[in-house]
């Protein structure tokens, strides 16, 4: 069930990141990849792999905070 939730908080997140590309808001989707790449590049062990990780953890974070705000939302609404 963890290993599941993480899973579609980043999926979600990364599809929402890119999605607000499409929609002209780039620069959170360009910031989270150029975080991740520096955070690979400064890695000893295995680069390619850590900023892979980083990249997945921005859109898993940003995700959890974007799935908070909606359901913050919807209550609100209902």
């Amino acid at each position: 069930a963890v290993v599941g939730t993480a899973a579609m908080l980043w999926v979600g997140g990364g599809i929402f990141l890119h999605g607000l590309e499409v929609y002209g808001f780039e620069q959170l989707a360009h910031t989270i990849h150029d975080l991740a790449e520096a955070v690979g590049t400064a890695s000893p062990i295995a680069p390619g792999f850590v900023g892979w990780l980083g990249g997945a953890f921005g859109a898993g974070l940003f995700g959890l905070i974007a799935g908070g705000a909606m359901i913050v939302l919807v209550r609100l609404v209902t």
